[in-house]
């Protein structure tokens, strides 16, 4: 990836605040409701790289 004076992309585009979610498992899948109103459908296996992409503190939930 290419770094700019500004850092990487992914830098970039992750959020600088921490945001808190809350997880909900369903069948090996997992419904992520952010305190923002936003809401996610993933595998739980996606799970963690979702939160550390998007700077989620998941309540309840251990990566």
């Amino acid at each position: 990836m290419e770094e700019g004076p500004q850092g990487s992309t992914v830098d970039l585009s992750r959020p600088r605040t921490p945001l808190r979610a809350s997880v909900k498992l369903v069948s090996g899948i997992a419904i992520v409701r952010a305190e923002d109103g936003s809401v996610a459908v993933v595998p739980e296996d996606e799970l963690c790289s979702l939160a550390e992409r998007l700077n989620l503190v998941l309540e309840a939930y251990k990566c």
